[in-house]
């Protein structure tokens, strides 16, 4: 009898063992589990939800430049560098827990807001200042940089300042802000538009341009590596760079403005702007900072 007392109590301990075994295998399955799903939807925890449509494709599709460095250009390597990249690698980090979890889409000053709207891309992150007349086309993020535009002569140049560009060819990239701030500023110059910051340059060596207008953080950086060039007169016409997403996109635009703010708030705009644009001389006012 006791006997059986015996192998009774045997046998409810090897099947009570079975399943605390199998219970901790169910957790730790569960577990794991857990942690993968947590992993696929990680993103930062101040922002708020990210759109659905966003959310669905798992990974960010930005409009970027590729030939404007140092906001967008590509490496010896092929890969996308820049201030506009580093950028984006955050909000894809913030989105996706990945900071690669990004399509770059190469676009122009010309073709840009084109390609948010046909949606080619969901944002544009292509050093895009927000004006009054693209506001009436697209959404803008508050900024998350600023500039003003400079006049780039070369070396042995008599141009002085912005008036002696009067009645002259000036050289300025097609659909820039550049453009239009010469316009406003200099009626009467004549504008030599070009599609890239190479062909740009090219124009002004070749003579075809007594000048070139463009941006405060990309004439430095021509000057510190080219001797042949230099800045002259004031800065003019200052502006906000900043992202775009497609009109209405309310939901994207509030995700976007949180990430901006969560950025700012660990300095990384600073620190990727001294990275990047070693040769200012000052801290650009628009520039977002704690």
């Amino acid at each position: 009898m006791r006997k059986k007392f015996f192998v009774l109590n045997l046998i409810v301990i090897f099947v009570l063992l079975v399943l605390t075994a199998c219970g901790s295998n169910s957790e730790s399955t569960s577990s794991n589990s857990s942690d993968k799903s947590s992993a696929a939807d990680r993103k930062d925890s101040n922002l708020p939800a990210l759109p659905d449509d966003i959310k669905k494709k798992g990974k960010l599709v930005i409009g970027v430049k590729v030939d404007f460095p140092p906001f967008g250009s590509m490496d010896a390597s092929g890969k996308n560098v820049g201030y506009d990249i580093d950028f984006a690698k955050k909000l894809a980090e913030f989105a996706f827990g990945d900071a690669n979890a990004v399509e770059f889409v190469p676009v122009t000053s010309d073709n840009r807001i084109p390609f948010l709207n046909s949606k080619k891309v969901d944002l544009l992150i292509a050093s895009l200042a927000a004006t009054e007349e693209r506001k009436k086309v697209v959404d803008f993020t508050d900024p998350y940089f600023g500039t003003s535009n400079l006049t780039l002569v070369k070396k042995d140049s008599n141009i002085k300042e912005l008036k002696d560009l009067e009645g002259k060819t000036v050289i300025t990239l097609k659909g820039s802000t550049e453009a239009l701030a010469l316009q406003k500023a200099v009626p009467s110059a004549q504008q030599l538009q070009l599609t890239t910051l190479a062909e740009q340059l090219q124009a002004l060596k070749d003579d075809r341009g007594v000048a070139m207008v463009k941006d405060e953080s990309v004439l430095y950086k021509i000057v510190d590596q080219d001797s042949s060039y230099k800045i002259v007169g004031e800065p003019f016409e200052p502006m906000a760079i900043a992202a775009a997403v497609r009109k209405g996109d309310t939901e994207y635009l509030n995700w976007l403005n949180a990430a901006i703010k969560e950025v700012s708030s660990q300095d990384l705009f600073y620190k990727w702007f001294k990275n990047w644009f070693p040769e200012f001389k000052n801290t650009p006012q628009l520039l977002p900072r704690p």
